[in-house]
């Protein structure tokens, strides 16, 4: 069974379907673990666990000649698409002596079916999977331009230029270019002087850099500053024996909590400067030979004026959402917008963070705990309020046991 999907491989071995495929005895699964999201589990309805998967595979066809690994990440590192993870399937199933051909048919079949301009790619793609099956390991990625992966140093650097950058665009240059290097100081001095607090491993500094720079393109330098003093509050209470559980689930989950995904935020997020980059590299963008994106956004906003809500689908162009991002004044004006969410963020703050300082042992597990409850929270208005509410349900269950 080659499966490109592991929710579709985990049907293909339900008693009930009638594709029923798979035999403990006769069958070897060859699957790619990556989590494809679903429509429901995008919008926070449903859940679905890999491990749970994998072992409902193993269960249901030979263990010990099951194969699972996350092709997608894979191909994406060493090809810049996914689109090669099935080759690579073919090439492990190959290479496992699962498929009853010699490689040269099957070579002669890739050159007979493959376009030209691809076979190469498919032909590598095929190997790494044949390498995967001997070695358990794809091969390093090769470096591209821009594509390296940052360190805290370098991710700092990048994002200082990019808010300098962005300080010095539209009218009256000089007092923007002034305001961008303003602004660019004043971030790098806030990561600089929170990471020499925290004096924590390079990883947890490059999230850091990155969310502190995700709050200040939220709202501004004092909104990540609050951030950084929340995260610090955490760490002052937290121990080295701990391994700073509580201040690393900090970081995340105030990221999570503080970023309230706004029509404001949701322009900004559609349309910087990095999504850009992104897109381009994604879909071998080269404008020297005249390639362009064009973009149109399917949005729903929502807006609470004097309590009556406002909510209509519309289609936005990128022109639209650069005018939307730089309205963060609506925060202000509109009192009422995303009421809920700026409520529930208070609330964690004041309740969870600002109260931290357990023992230790079984408290100390508590408040973690605690930390981590808003991670479910996520999704559609309809769905993600419910879920607020089950997350302060749980919060106080946890808090009144320690």
């Amino acid at each position: 069974m080659l499966g490109l999907d592991i929710l579709e491989s985990v049907r293909g071995i339900n008693a009930n379907s009638f594709f029923r495929v798979a035999s403990p005895e006769r069958t070897a699964a060859v699957v790619n673990t990556a989590k494809t999201e679903t429509m429901s589990t995008l919008i926070g309805k449903d859940e679905f666990d890999i491990e749970q998967l994998e072992a409902a595979l193993k269960a249901n066809t030979d263990a010990k000649a099951y194969f699972g690994e996350d092709l997608f990440a894979i191909s994406e590192q060493l090809f810049g698409n996914k689109v090669y993870a099935n080759m690579m399937i073919l090439g492990t199933a190959f290479q496992r002596g699962l498929i009853p051909l010699e490689l040269e048919p099957i070579h002669l079949a890739m050159k007979q079916m493959v376009r030209p301009a691809d076979l190469e790619t498919n032909l590598k793609a095929f190997n790494v999977g044949r390498q995967l099956a001997v070695e358990g390991k794809a091969p390093a990625p090769r470096e591209k331009d821009g594509d390296a992966p940052q360190g805290y140093a370098a991710l700092l650097a990048a994002k200082r230029e990019i808010l300098q950058r962005q300080g010095g665009q539209g009218i009256g240059k000089l007092y923007l270019s002034r305001t961008g290097k303003r602004l660019a100081k004043d971030y790098q001095s806030l990561v600089e002087t929170t990471v020499a607090r925290l004096d924590l491993d390079d990883d947890t500094h490059r999230t850091l850099a990155l969310y502190i720079y995700d709050m200040v393109q939220f709202e501004d330098i004092a909104y990540a500053r609050r951030y950084a003093e929340k995260v610090l509050h955490v760490h002052a209470h937290d121990t080295k024996e701990q391994k700073y559980r509580a201040t690393k689930a900090a970081i995340d989950a105030l990221h999570r909590v503080m970023l309230i995904k706004d029509e404001v935020y949701v322009a900004q997020l559609l349309t910087s400067e990095e999504k850009l980059h992104r897109d381009k590299q994604r879909y071998n963008v080269d404008e020297a030979n005249g390639d362009r994106i064009h973009y149109v956004h399917i949005n729903r906003p929502r807006f609470t004026v004097m309590g009556i809500d406002f909510e209509t689908d519309i289609n936005t162009r990128n022109w639209q959402l650069n005018l939307m991002k730089r309205m963060k004044f609506l925060r202000r004006w509109l009192s009422h917008w995303h009421a809920k969410e700026k409520a529930f963020r208070d609330w964690y703050l004041n309740r969870v963070i600002d109260t931290f300082a357990p023992t230790e042992g079984e408290s100390y597990d508590i408040h973690v705990r605690a930390i981590q409850a808003v991670e479910t929270v996520r999704g559609y208005r309809e769905i993600r309020y419910p879920k607020m509410e089950q997350a302060k349900s749980e919060v106080e269950r946890l808090l009144k046991k320690s």
